[in-house]
C-alpha cells in the first residue's frame, strides 16, 4: 500500500521532525528509522495534519530528499554530519561509546536494523 501526502502537509511534517531534533541537539536515523518514526509519532503528526487520515510514506520514495534536506540544513549552520555504515552498532551502550548519540526520545531499534546514523543539530528555520 502507498500512502501519499500533500506538499503542504510534507512542509508541517518536515518542520515537526525539525524541531523535535532540535530540543535533543542530535539527530539519528536507521535506515528503517524513518518508517518507525511514522509509527511512533503517527497520531502526533496526524494531528498537525488538515486531513488526519493522512499517513505518511515520505520514507520510501522521498527519504533520500527528506535526508539532503536536514543535511543541507545542517551544514548551513556548520553543524557536523556523520553518516554511519553497517559495521556501526545501534544498540545500547555501544552507540554511546562510539561517540554517536541517539536521540533520548527516540523507540528502541532492534540490532538488525543497518545503520544509518547524522550526528549534528538541525534547528528549527527562523521565520522570516
Amino acid at each position: 500500500m502507498t500512502f501519499t501526502m500533500t506538499k503542504e502537509e510534507y512542509f508541517q511534517l518536515n518542520s515537526f521532525l525539525r524541531n523535535f531534533f532540535a530540543e535533543s541537539g542530535k539527530i539519528c536515523f536507521t535506515a528503517s528509522a524513518m518508517g518507525i518514526l511514522v509509527d511512533y509519532f503517527g497520531q502526533q503528526i496526524a494531528k498537525q495534519f488538515d486531513s488526519p487520515n493522512t499517513l505518511v510514506n515520505c520514507w520510501e520514495s522521498n527519504r533520500e530528499s527528506f535526508l539532503e534536506i536536514l543535511i543541507e540544513e545542517a551544514k548551513e549552520k556548520g553543524h557536523v554530519i556523520t553518516i554511519g555504515s553497517d559495521e556501526i552498532p545501534i544498540i545500547g551502550d555501544d552507540v554511546i561509546n562510539n561517540g554517536i548519540a541517539r536521540c533520548p526520545k527516540m523507540p528502541e531499534f532492534g540490532s538488525d536494523k543497518t545503520p544509518v546514523m547524522l550526528r549534528g543539530r538541525v534547528e528549527p528555520l527562523s521565520e522570516a
